[in-house]
């Protein structure tokens, strides 16, 4: 599937990517909870790296797939320099709606999709065929966990968009436009890198599935026990929770 909007954004913000959304130890530490000694995981959506090099740190062998190759070239340069304890991981180029072709493996005990990268995907259609991809590529028992933003939320009440992200070497702001495409949203970006004053303008767009229709698409997929949360694995969702994370199970 062709999404060139998706890619020349990440293109032009690779560079900044750990400056907009450093890695978060937490995450790692709850999958890491998930896993057996030295378990196998692949991580959709890898981006630069952060998730695969805690998760690689903890001494399990990682996968991570990026639709980006600029991103993949960051992650593999940053994994090279900061060689963490353990088999270092592994960083492909390919795209999420051809999983099958792009990790042929069927024996991962974690699979990743976090970042509200699931929401790139145009529909339920392509979201459903990913997930079929995802199930068949854990072994029986294995887990599949996702976060994306909270999309019951966002059509309920229509927020501006998420609040801007600033430190000291970025400012980055994030605007919902709902009214541009049917049946979905249109996210348009600024980033400001205060170092030089560069400024890079994006729009991408985003399907906001909701919870339900999400726990549909796991379910037809052949994923059992699904279960959502409001952060990593501690407090159950509501319908005003901020994230969505969801945790679902390869039958045994």
């Amino acid at each position: 599937m062709r999404r060139p909007a998706v890619k020349a954004f990440y293109t032009s913000i690779a560079p900044w990517y750990e400056d907009i959304f450093p890695p978060d130890p937490a995450l790692a530490a709850w999958l890491d909870r998930l896993l057996p000694r030295h378990g196998r995981v692949l991580d959709i959506g890898c981006a630069t790296g952060g998730l695969a090099r805690n998760l690689a740190a903890r001494s399990h062998h990682v996968t991570g797939i990026d639709l980006d190759p600029a991103l993949v070239e960051r992650a593999r340069a940053t994994a090279g320099q900061r060689k963490p304890r353990g088999e270092p991981p592994v960083f492909l180029t390919g795209d999420m709606t051809t999983l099958a072709e792009a990790v042929p493996g069927r024996d991962f005990d974690l699979v990743t999709c976090v970042g509200n990268t699931l929401v790139h995907l145009p529909d339920p259609t392509a979201i459903g065929g990913f997930l079929r991809q995802a199930h068949d590529r854990l072994r029986p028992g294995g887990a599949l966990v996702m976060q994306i933003i909270n999309y019951d939320r966002v059509l309920r009440i229509r927020p501006p968009g998420l609040p801007p992200l600033d430190n000291r070497k970025i400012h980055f702001d994030r605007v919902y436009k709902y009214d541009e495409e049917p049946g979905r949203i249109a996210f348009h970006t600024t980033l400001r890198v205060k170092a030089d004053g560069t400024t890079l303008r994006n729009r991408v767009l985003l399907f906001p599935v909701t919870r339900g229709d999400l726990l549909d698409l796991i379910r037809r997929a052949g994923f059992v026990r699904p279960a959502c949360y409001a952060d990593q694995g501690k407090t159950r969702w509501t319908p005003s929770s901020y994230p969505l994370y969801l945790r679902a199970f390869r039958r045994r």
